[in-house]
């Protein structure tokens, strides 16, 4: 086994990471990140997602997995696939998946014979998107023809007709073209690890230094903000796209984004004390995140100038509050909390994954808070304008019993 993992490895363009965790479960998590997504699809809607689908059935009714030792779960985004493994927290264990992982990315294991299965597996999923009442509100806010267009859900039609060869056609082209990353997060010993990786293993402990690629894709965006008022006005709740932004450094975007977001839920809830304001940050995937603020009304005392612009309100209030004093307080309890908290295994990979394809600094560790101390009270009140104070507010009616969905995940 082992001997078959090294000669296959040797002809991919494979990197592998290692985050060790202070996490005590007994969990491993294992996953391989391919930059190939959706936005790849061309015109063939939905391949990605098919062929995530495909590469993992093709290997369960190859290998005879047993699901309770290695539970596999693929996730297809815009511009990136997941291909997740959690195992025994043991470097036999870790071993085996990375092997089982390698496997699915070299495809030598994809069947015609399991178009069948596939092709009923995502239908039956395409089904409950389209009953998902998330769906409506997914749409409304990411505004976008061009990622409405390539949804990695995909096309119901295309679904239906999709071939085989077409689906090795697109892994030889993007696939092995693409860089590709196997990461791993556990509380393993780390040189029992190297012994099984044959020292292949990047262990971030201490973080490299991020380099200059580029943090995201090439995506244009049309940034708006929402605002769902219910019928007889009840209930607010604000939605701030949170784009992807460039930064002179690496990574800072999002660390700034990362104290905004504190700041903005303190100065908040400060402003109006007497009723609790929650901000929370909400996901549908890596490039397209928001932040929410969900409203009481009676805390909300607009003025005619701002008429439906009950965000740009915020920003007035919240700048008013903040000086540069209140923002190393601020600051200062943000750290304390950062040097106090862990990592579960969850965040952790999904840190790792923002690490590996955005280069974004993970949270917590020493990059991160070395370019923590370097954010200054300007950028931060650059980013909430940003987010509350530009571009245009529209607001939608909504029936009085909505509440605000769960989201597919939270950053």
């Amino acid at each position: 086994m082992k001997h078959d993992r090294l000669s296959m490895d040797e002809n991919l363009n494979i990197r592998y990471m290692h985050y060790i965790t202070k996490d005590p479960a007994n969990i491993a998590k294992v996953t391989l990140a391919v930059k190939v997504g959706s936005v790849n699809d061309g015109d063939s809607k939905g391949i990605a997602h098919f062929l995530e689908h495909m590469l993992i059935v093709s290997l369960s009714n190859a290998a005879q997995i047993a699901p309770d030792k290695f539970r596999i779960k693929g996730t297809t985004d815009f511009d990136k696939t997941l291909y997740e493994i959690s195992c025994a927290d043991t470097p036999e264990d870790i071993n085996q998946a990375i092997t089982l992982l390698l496997e699915i990315y070299s495809g030598r294991l994809l069947k015609i014979i399991d178009m069948i299965e596939v092709r009923k597996d995502v239908a039956e999923e395409h089904d409950r998107f389209d009953e998902n009442g998330q769906t409506g509100l997914f749409r409304t806010l990411i505004d976008n023809a061009e990622l409405l267009d390539s949804l990695p859900i995909g096309s119901r039609r295309y679904i239906e007709r999709i071939s085989f060869e077409e689906l090795q056609a697109f892994h030889q082209r993007n696939y092995l073209t693409t860089d590709a990353h196997i990461l791993i997060v556990s509380g393993s010993d780390d040189e029992f690890i190297r012994q099984f990786l044959y020292r292949r293993v990047e262990t971030l402990g201490i973080l490299r230094k991020i380099n200059d690629r580029q943090n995201h894709s090439t995506i244009k965006y049309i940034s708006k903000k929402y605002l769902f008022t219910t019928a007889h006005d009840t209930k607010r709740s604000i939605f701030l796209h949170d784009a992807p932004g460039s930064s002179v450094v690496p990574g800072m975007g999002k660390i700034i984004k990362d104290v905004a977001f504190v700041v903005l839920d303190y100065c908040l809830n400060h402003i109006f004390v007497t009723d609790r304001i929650f901000v929370t940050k909400l996901r549908y995937s890596e490039i397209y995140k928001f932040v929410c603020i969900i409203l009481p009304v009676p805390s909300i005392q607009r003025q005619s100038t701002y008429e439906n612009q009950v965000s740009k309100y915020l920003f007035q209030e919240t700048s008013s509050l903040l000086n540069k004093e209140l923002f190393r307080e601020i600051m200062q309890t943000y750290i304390r909390q950062i040097s106090q908290s862990s990592l579960t295994r969850d965040i952790a990979m999904k840190e790792l994954i923002s690490y590996a394809i955005y280069n974004e600094p993970i949270f917590g560790g020493r990059v991160y808070c070395t370019m923590l101390h370097t954010v200054s009270y300007e950028q931060v009140l650059e980013q909430l304008s940003q987010w509350l104070n530009q571009g245009e507010e529209i607001s939608i009616i909504v029936d009085d019993s909505w509440e605000l969905p769960a989201v597919p995940d939270t950053y």
